[in-house]
């Protein structure tokens, strides 16, 4: 049977055998529950359902279409496509695709379990979404865009995956993600991470030029790729192995600090590329630690490194030497230069090696309400020297405070 609901219709129950169902123009059903005949599909435009539960034996296929469309609980399906709307708990077998395109409603979805979930805020306006879970070591978890949040990671104890990819953004530390072959991972350049909350993962892997940032704890087993690894000082450390990837140390240090930590005869004092640092390795009978030997100057550093900012709220940013301890090299300065919409941002320079950065305005262009700020090593003629890097930090205009994690 095809059954389509429309016109301001209200429904109790569809149940039975049932191959479509078209909810539209206004019409609501209580609840669809299909029997073991035929994998239905149900289509929800302009209209409201508020439970599907479809047979397990013959799962169903949801498409949600349009910011009217407004969904409770779905069971026991296949699949699941949401390019707008709101939408409870799902709970299904293969794939649970979240890619809206409304710049101007908010998608919202309950915990999601699935086989294969991916998540693209790309323009609209966002995606929030409840805990995300996996169902198998071949599952999946990908998060794209830089407007999506989600209150949970839940790896479930299994070997999945997490890829990052033109993601920017903060997610909570993901739980039970300890297994050996669990990944979190960037794909891209430009992917950008924040891990809020003690971390146990069983590896990570950082693409060129991305960054990961750990706000607490990280025990990881290996870290692979060529990226940049940022973490609190004494902060982290490795279960397995370690290659190749830039190693920052958020944290103020100084000669004879315990920069990390690895379970004993994993990892060498060379495995990271200590940045601004270099390390002594002392050996323990089940944990090897690395303390800080001798610091050098790489270039300029700004605290915070980012910023979310609510309408008429102000963050004053701070220039100064990486690694700490060390000098900004005689003859120059550092420059602030800041890239932001001015219909949006005010700064002032404070001529202190200080920047005071105001979010005066929020535009439904999200790309309007990003803004870079760069501190650079100037000469007295003001010439850049490209032999020390640059501090950066990313600002935001948002219209609520950032969610802190627990």
């Amino acid at each position: 049977a095809v059954v389509t609901v429309e016109d301001k219709a209200s429904v109790e129950k569809i149940s039975g055998s049932v191959k479509t169902v078209s909810v539209d123009e206004d019409a609501s059903i209580d609840e669809i529950a299909t029997d073991d005949s035929i994998a239905p599909t149900v289509n929800i435009g302009e209209g409201k359902v508020d439970k599907i539960d479809f047979d397990g034996d013959k799962e169903g296929t949801v498409n949600v279409n349009t910011d009217e469309s407004v969904v409770g609980d779905i069971d026991d399906a296949k699949d699941v496509t949401i390019d707008n709307g709101k939408v409870g708990n799902i709970d299904a077998s293969g794939s649970v695709e979240i890619k809206p395109d409304d710049d101007e409603h908010e998608v919202t979805v309950g915990n999601v379990t699935a086989g294969t979930i991916e998540i693209d805020s790309g323009d609209s306006k966002g995606v929030a979404t409840g805990t995300l879970k996996v169902t198998g070591d071949d599952s999946e978890i990908t998060l794209s865009g830089d407007k999506v949040t989600v209150d949970g990671i839940d790896f479930d104890n299994y070997g999945a995956e997490l890829k990052l990819d033109g993601f920017d953004g903060t997610i909570p530390a993901p739980k039970n993600a300890a297994d050996e072959d669990a990944t979190v991972s960037t794909q891209q350049a430009d992917d950008k991470v924040i891990i809020k909350g003690d971390a146990d993962i069983g590896n990570i892997t950082i693409a060129d030029e991305s960054q990961f940032t750990f706000d607490s704890k990280a025990n990881i087993g290996s870290v692979d790729g060529s990226g940049k690894l940022i973490v609190g000082l004494g902060k982290l450390n490795v279960k397995s192995d370690a290659s190749d990837v830039q190693l920052k140390i958020s944290d103020s240090f100084k000669v004879g600090d315990v920069a990390y930590t690895s379970d004993h005869d994993t990892i060498d004092e060379d495995s990271f590329d200590n940045y601004g640092f270099t390390v002594t390795k002392t050996e323990g009978a089940t944990t090897d630690t690395y303390k800080i030997a001798s610091v050098e100057f790489t270039g300029l550093t700004i605290t915070p490194a980012s910023a979310k900012l609510t309408k008429g709220q102000s963050q004053t940013f701070t220039a100064s030497a990486y690694a700490p301890g060390t000098t900004v090299p005689e003859g120059y300065k550092a420059q602030f230069y800041f890239d932001g919409d001015d219909a949006i941002f005010d700064y002032k320079d404070n001529a202190d090696g200080t920047i005071t950065i105001t979010a005066k305005d929020i535009s439904e262009f999200s790309s309007e309400n990003k803004a870079t700020l760069t501190a650079e090593l100037v000469d007295e003629d003001g010439a850049t020297n490209d032999d020390y890097d640059a501090g950066e930090a990313d600002i935001t205009a948002v219209e609520t405070p950032e969610t802190n994690f627990k």
